[in-house]
């Protein structure tokens, strides 16, 4: 442990058998002289994929530290003595990068477990951007959150999205916040820029999940959108 950078819930595990004597089949630590507080952003997002289950014996089930209810659903099972919660499900990453200022502390939220955020360091103190890569359930609903001023510019990437897959991000800003949302596909070519417009209501957005919208909260601060894989990935899918 004491990663501070995350793992992909495309790391993938399969065949593995185990010894008569191995008492635990995975471990995502505690707080003590290995593992130190485990606090780091990589342990707190330690993900694997259980391919034909054998270390869970629930086969296609992913394996996330107990603690970790951005990855969650009901149907979970904990494993309190591995310190994990093995799931089934669809899963992701969104890399953040913040600007200006870019030494903030993220905060991560899902919809359906507002008393159980994921706080985020981040790493890259002196660069010009602060950044952040946390694993996310796909077709959920997540609001981020910053430990002061919200930065002035942030950039939300799709990592191992597939054609199709989608989130919806809710971010804090401060009422009468003035935006300009753009969309851009980043590869070794220069692709057109798509700047997104607002709708008026929540509902509206959920309608036209495609099309490039955004909606503004004014009452709560939070900016909504949609991030949304419109193309397929290059490259094997894993």
């Amino acid at each position: 442990m004491k990663n501070p950078w995350q793992l992909t819930p495309r790391n993938n595990v399969s065949f593995l058998k185990f010894g008569a004597n191995v008492s635990l089949r995975a471990f995502f630590g505690q707080s003590g002289p290995w593992f130190e507080t485990g606090d780091m952003d990589g342990d707190k997002n330690s993900i694997f994929h259980d391919v034909d289950g054998s270390v869970t014996n629930y086969n296609d089930s992913y394996v996330a530290r107990i603690d970790n209810y951005l990855v969650r659903h009901p149907k979970c099972v904990n494993v309190t003595e591995w310190n994990g919660v093995t799931c089934s499900g669809k899963y992701a990453q969104v890399y953040v990068q913040a600007r200006n200022p870019q030494n903030l502390t993220m905060s991560i939220v899902r919809d359906e477990y507002p008393s159980n955020p994921m706080t985020l360091r981040g790493i890259n103190q002196k660069a010009p951007y602060q950044q952040y890569q946390p694993v996310v359930m796909l077709e959920k609903g997540y609001t981020i959150h910053w430990n002061t001023q919200s930065p002035q510019t942030t950039h939300l990437y799709l990592i191992n999205f597939d054609k199709g897959d989608w989130l919806r991000i809710g971010l804090c800003y401060p009422p009468d916040t003035s935006f300009q949302v753009m969309s851009q596909i980043v590869k070794s070519q220069t692709f057109p820029v798509e700047e997104y417009q607002p709708v008026s209501s929540i509902e509206e957005l959920q309608k036209r999940r495609t099309e490039g919208k955004y909606f503004f909260d004014n009452s709560t601060g939070l900016l909504f959108l949609f991030l949304q894989a419109k193309h397929n990935r290059d490259g094997p899918q894993l």
